[in-house]
Order: C-alpha cells, then sequence, then structure tokens
C-alpha cells in the first residue's frame, strides 16, 4: 500500500485550522485507505445467494453498521405481492457477513412457516 509523506511547508498553513496543509494531506490519504478497506470488506454490489422458500424469495442482506459485527438481515418478497423487508431483531451479531446472512435466511424461513398465509 502506498503511504503519502508530503514534505512539510510546500503547500502552506491551513487558513481554517493553522495545520500544515500535508497533514490534511495526510488525513485524506488514511480515510481513502479505510474506505477502500471497508469497501473490500462489505461489497456494495456483491453477489446475492436469494434462496425460495414455500413461494418466498428471501435475499439477505446483512450489514456491519458502524463497523461493529455483523447485524442479520433480509429482504423476504412473494413475486406476485411486492417486498415485505424485514429486519431481523438483532438479538444476536456475527463475526461474518455469511453467518449473519445464514442467521436471516433461518429467522426468515421460520417467520414464513410460522405466518406466511398472513403475510400473503
Amino acid at each position: 500500500m502506498h503511504t503519502y509523506r508530503p514534505k512539510p511547508g510546500i503547500y502552506g498553513i491551513c487558513q481554517t485550522c493553522g495545520n500544515d496543509i500535508e497533514w490534511h494531506i495526510t488525513q485524506s490519504h488514511a480515510a481513502i485507505a479505510a474506505l477502500r478497506e471497508a469497501m473490500r470488506e462489505t461489497p456494495i454490489l456483491g453477489p446475492t445467494s436469494e434462496t425460495e422458500h414455500k413461494g418466498w424469495q428471501i435475499q439477505p442482506q446483512s450489514c456491519k453498521p458502524n463497523g461493529a459485527r455483523w447485524c442479520p438481515k433480509a429482504a423476504v418478497r412473494i413475486v406476485e405481492r411486492g417486498t415485505l423487508h424485514m429486519q431481523i431483531t438483532p438479538d444476536r451479531m456475527f463475526d461474518t457477513k455469511q453467518d449473519a446472512d445464514a442467521y436471516a435466511v433461518k429467522m426468515a424461513k421460520e417467520l414464513i412457516d410460522d405466518h406466511g398465509q398472513a403475510l400473503a
């Protein structure tokens, strides 16, 4: 990974905070590197692993809020009726997206099994 190390005094002093402009450049590079790392961990348009259960489509959409552990989440839909977005209550958090997605799918299937007719 490239590390940016500007020479002090080249760009001058920030009129707002009084730091060298180089400090802001270094902070920007650090923020970009952190964002790139976060995007590698959580692809925005990653592949989906949609599952069908009793005519319902379940698409896991687990998320990692504020860099914490993974929170299980799923979108549940029946084609002819539209989409029911379901947030699994985060009584459990997971270390990996795969585990959170598996739990979200399991809970969605239980919801469909128990209340599918009422939801349709």
